[in-house]
């Protein structure tokens, strides 16, 4: 990725907004439209002119459109909707969040030290920014269904390729629902590139270490690559015991 020291004045201006914007809302899932809805009206870069905005659970995401990276803020709360618990009704309320961005640089970095090439299918995440937030910057990657429409059939692929080990992963559970045209595709790049170490490498990664929350809305490609873009796995509130799935 490639960015100069103009990126973090306008991460400032960006940091600026979101904690004016917080006077009115919690930093979160639920409400992040009406962060990206104040940027978009209010900042001088990131605007719909420039950047595309998109969430998940964990994260606010800004996606600038000539850019070759991304920026990530991890989300400082979770809406937790009211339950039963027996007779008891408990109110819904905010709970807070680890820092799922920090969470995807310390994989990147087990990855690489642990899994020597795995990391060569992980879109590199860093920390650019520490203030009242803390931003982080990723390599930009292509969606799955910006190739795909549909996700295929992973016993063919692991028929046709006869991998052991892609097999041993799929029946470990991990890695269970990414599309099988993406784990076809990266089969094909290590043939293709003299790269099967590093894929057999990226399996281990995945068999071992177990990332949850890993399907076609958080894999894509770099320059035809393929490569996980969302890898920190998904645990609920901090402190939780929320089922991983």
């Amino acid at each position: 990725m490639t960015y100069d020291n103009s990126l973090i004045k306008k991460v400032e201006e960006l940091e600026s907004l979101i904690l004016r914007k917080e006077c009115d809302y919690e930093f979160n899932d639920e409400d992040a439209y009406e962060f990206w809805y104040y940027i978009n009206e209010k900042s001088g870069y990131f605007n719909e002119d420039n950047a595309k905005f998109a969430c998940g659970a964990s994260k606010f995401c800004l996606v600038p459109h000539k850019e070759d990276f991304v920026i990530k803020i991890p989300f400082s709360s979770l809406w937790i909707e009211g339950r039963y618990d027996g007779e008891d009704y408990i109110e819904g309320d905010y709970a807070s969040l680890i820092d799922y961005c920090q969470l995807e640089c310390d994989n990147y970095k087990k990855a690489k030290e642990n899994f020597p090439g795995a990391e060569k299918f992980l879109a590199e995440t860093r920390h650019l920014y520490s203030g009242d937030l803390e931003i982080y910057i990723q390599d930009k990657a292509d969606g799955y269904y910006e190739f795909y429409d549909e996700n295929g059939s992973i016993d063919e692929v692991i028929e046709f390729s006869n991998s052991d080990k892609l097999k041993s992963v799929i029946n470990s559970g991990a890695g269970s629902r990414i599309p099988a045209h993406w784990f076809e595709d990266l089969l094909n790049y290590g043939l293709i590139n003299d790269e099967m170490n590093a894929v057999n490498s990226f399996l281990d990664f995945l068999m071992k270490t177990k990332i949850n929350d890993l399907c076609e809305r958080n894999v894509g490609y770099i320059n035809g690559k393929p490569v996980l873009f969302d890898y920190s796995g998904w645990y609920g509130p901090e402190g939780s015991d929320w089922v991983a799935f």
